[in-house]
């Protein structure tokens, strides 16, 4: 080989491995700013007053008697619509949720050694 090709070859091989470094540094970069950047969608704090609130009250009674069980719980959600009365709540604010008594013993993965049968919410 000649020096002239030599030469060539040399300055073909070293650009190459200038672009190739240059191409890697600016790989890096990009992976690493991109750890920097938050990304925020719409959602803006706003103070507003509010008349309107949601005020969940719940109340669980549990015995071996069905009935039992059921009309304690009417009991208690009349002592808890009495309560709100007192306090001035009226008719329409107020909205009371069916009563739920659930059968411990039918459910599918039951233990027998439960104290009580019927659990009841409210």
């Amino acid at each position: 080989m000649n020096a002239i090709t030599r030469l060539v070859t040399a300055l073909l091989i070293a650009a190459g491995i200038a672009i190739a470094g240059f191409a890697v540094s600016q790989g890096l970069e990009r992976f690493r700013m991109s750890d920097r950047s938050v990304t925020v969608k719409g959602l803006a704090e706003k103070d507003v007053e509010s008349d309107f609130a949601v005020w969940t009250l719940s109340f669980r009674r549990a015995g071996n008697d069905f009935g039992g069980v059921q009309q304690a719980l009417a009991g208690d959600r009349d002592k808890v619509a009495a309560f709100l009365k007192e306090r001035g709540f009226t008719e329409a604010e107020v909205e009371a949720k069916p009563l739920q008594v659930q059968d411990l013993f039918t459910r599918e993965y039951a233990q027998g050694n439960q104290p009580f049968r019927f659990n009841g919410t409210g």
